[in-house]
């Protein structure tokens, strides 16, 4: 293990972190021709899927998704009706076929619905559609009939230039009404507090039956109770939304359920998506809401955009529901949904949330076609990162995950997004106060403080991660300890604080919530100061983070017993730990860093990695060393395989003060 050590002040030494990789695109503004180039580009990517005997695509020998072929049909759908020549994006054949698929069994359930090979299915209900194949039942679920209704219903606003037939047009109707009009949709039926399935299904059955009663009636029902219920919780029964405004997954259980510990970041977004059919029920008739729920509705778009989304059109991603579900990629495409919902709608927001909306949603697609040059056949995996987790279906994620980027092209497309302003967001951030939640993107990196999560291993008083302006990593994407921006306390007696523990936080340790230096909950900003404390024992740190747009400064003033040893974390992520390594000396010239080598007072040590880069600049301390060291891999953060460790030992005062300045250096 290279170590350095020295016995003089450490006093603006910097740790430099870079990867050579390529730079982030520019986001701009795309207009309908990108949008339908994009679609047509997905469309081409499951060309392979495609199965001309069966009609239908497949995601492996015999597998029909439905959710795949939904997609589809929405997007071949959207493409003849706004008459694009024919091509990838645009194959009425096809179109013609898929819609048969639905109209009739196994995948259109009338009956009584059949066991799946796992048993029952997981939301039985009849009328409704099936998730699985021909040859064998899957299951049915709350969000696949609103998928396919969509579909149907888009199909059916392109009937003459698909060339349904008659018959074909008058089964969507009844099919899609009958779904809709069922005891499983009509209010005051709810499943987990999630009102954007049956407002899905009302707006499809007021396209295809031109009645208006569900969308004025129940819809309005619906948004009524969400909003009434959203902030009225106590511990023993959450609130659908969290006093910041982020999603509970699980509202009416207690808050101390691990599920609502934090916010779920993919379905605050695909609920939010529920009010798409806001501006149509208006139209249509439906009585307004209250003023003071419509300021609710507005409040919680903008934490849609400033707390779950980051300057590269990726998640700000934490997530209730657990590492299974933690940067499962299908979930990102269905969370754009929300601002694809938010730039498109003229009451939810103003003219600047929508265009700073609508710019998310188009670096989110240049980021996507970035991350796939990496792939066989130009598709993503099921998970990103090296995680884990058993919700993850390499058969069936890569085609599901190209099908809804292309759809959600195309419906930016057919809502008039391509003419629409965009733009790029200053900084930004959103609080969420009750679960001690902070986050922060800027261009040049995003961030997150989060209080402990045991169902995600990490958390606590410093960043839980660090992305750069590529949307990729840059010391990690969720460790604890070592393995994350963190820094420990160790007492002779063996007591020990660590700000960043994951899920060891413990009862004893007291810790104060996040208290910043701007008053509103959520916003932009050019510098944003978060404060807090955490003490255990006869030790108390005070830490404070300043945000700025290119960096992060930290402050720690420690309170211990002298001679405590202090150590603090700056982790790298490397996919590649062979291509890290560390040296020595001026700008113009690096010495490779070597067992028993020697750090002489004000040098800066580099250490060059496979992706982004940051500086890190500390200051204070005395008889410090510091080393390389290599980590065993996390489940959280399975890349974050080498830290630099910087160690020194608390005066005999018992006092000390650090500071940190981490600065990004965009890749390239």
């Amino acid at each position: 293990m290279p170590v350095i050590r020295h016995t003089s002040l450490l006093c603006a030494a910097a740790l430099l972190l870079l990867l050579v990789v390529v730079g982030p695109a520019s986001a701009r503004a795309s207009d309908d021709a990108g949008y339908w180039a994009f679609a047509a580009r997905r469309a081409q990517d499951l060309e392979s899927s495609w199965a001309g005997d069966r009609g239908v695509f497949l995601v492996h020998e015999d597998g029909v998704n439905s959710r795949l072929n939904a997609n589809m049909l929405e997007l071949y759908a959207l493409a003849a009706l706004h008459d694009r020549p024919p091509g990838p994006e645009r194959r009425d054949d096809r179109a013609r076929t898929i819609v048969d698929h639905f109209l009739r069994a196994p995948a259109y359930v009338s009956g009584k619905p059949p066991p799946s090979r796992g048993g029952e299915p997981a939301e039985p209900h009849s009328p409704g559609w099936d998730s699985g194949t021909d040859y064998e039942v899957g299951r049915q679920h709350v969000s696949l009939d609103p998928q396919v209704a969509a579909a149907l219903a888009t199909a059916f606003r392109a009937r003459d230039a698909l060339g349904l037939s008659d018959e074909e047009v008058a089964l969507i109707a009844d099919h899609v009404d009958r779904v809709a009009r069922s005891p499983f949709y009509r209010y005051p039926a709810i499943v987990l507090g999630q009102f954007n399935w049956p407002a899905a299904m009302y707006g499809a059955d007021h396209e295809v039956t031109g009645a208006a009663d569900l969308l004025t009636g129940d819809y309005r029902r619906q948004l009524v109770r969400f909003l009434t219920q959203a902030r009225s919780g106590s511990p023993s029964h959450a609130a659908p939304l969290t006093a910041g405004l982020g999603l509970h997954y699980i509202p009416g259980r207690p808050t101390s359920l691990p599920a609502n510990r934090t916010s779920t970041s993919e379905y605050g977004n695909i609920v939010f998506s529920g009010l798409d059919q806001y501006d149509a029920a208006l139209a249509a008739g439906m009585r307004p809401l209250a003023a003071g729920q419509v300021n609710l509705l507005r409040a919680w778009a903008q934490r849609v955009v400033y707390g779950e989304w980051t300057h590269t059109g990726y998640l700000n991603w934490d997530t209730g529901l657990g590492s299974n579900r933690w940067h499962l990629q299908r979930y990102w495409p269905l969370a754009l949904a929300g601002p694809l919902t938010l730039a498109t709608s003229t009451q939810l927001a103003g003219p600047t949330l929508r265009a700073r909306a609508g710019w998310i949603l188009d670096r989110a697609m240049t980021l996507y076609e970035q991350r796939t040059r990496a792939y066989p056949r130009s598709l993503l995996p099921s998970r990103l990162f090296g995680l884990q987790g058993h919700d993850g279906s390499q058969a069936n994620d890569p085609e599901l995950i190209a099908s809804r980027f292309g759809l959600l092209a195309a419906e930016a497309a057919d809502r008039g997004l391509g003419a629409a302003p965009k733009s790029e967001p200053p900084p930004f951030y959103a609080l969420d106060a009750d679960i001690g939640r902070l986050a922060v993107s800027t261009p040049a990196y995003s961030t997150a403080l989060i209080q402990p999560q045991p169902t995600l291993a990490y958390g606590g008083l410093e960043p839980a991660r660090i992305l750069g302006a590529d949307g990729n990593p840059l010391t990690g994407i969720g460790g604890a300890h070592a393995a994350a921006l963190s820094l420990a306390v160790r007492t002779r007696s063996g007591l020990t604080l660590d700000t960043q523990p994951g899920r060891r936080w413990t009862g004893r340790t007291v810790v104060r919530r996040w208290r910043l230096h701007l008053r509103r909950p959520r916003g932009t900003f050019t510098s944003l100061l978060a404060r807090s404390w955490v003490r255990r024992g006869g030790i108390r740190i005070v830490i404070g983070h300043r945000f700025l747009p290119d960096r992060i400064r930290t402050s720690w003033d420690i309170t211990a017993p002298g001679g405590s040893t202090v150590r603090l974390s700056l982790p790298i992520w490397s996919p590649h730990p062979a291509a890290t390594r560390a040296c020595t000396g001026s700008t113009s010239h690096c010495r490779i860093v070597r067992s028993r080598s020697r750090v002489l007072h004000g040098h800066t040590i580099r250490v060059r990695v496979q992706q982004g880069g940051y500086v890190a600049t500390i200051s204070g301390g005395h008889g410090t060393r510091v080393q390389i060291q290599r980590l065993r891999a996390t489940r959280s953060s399975p890349f974050t395989r080498r830290a630099v460790i910087v160690t020194l030992r608390m005066p005999k005062r018992g006092r000390l003060s650090l500071r940190r300045t981490l600065t990004f250096i965009a890749p390239g």
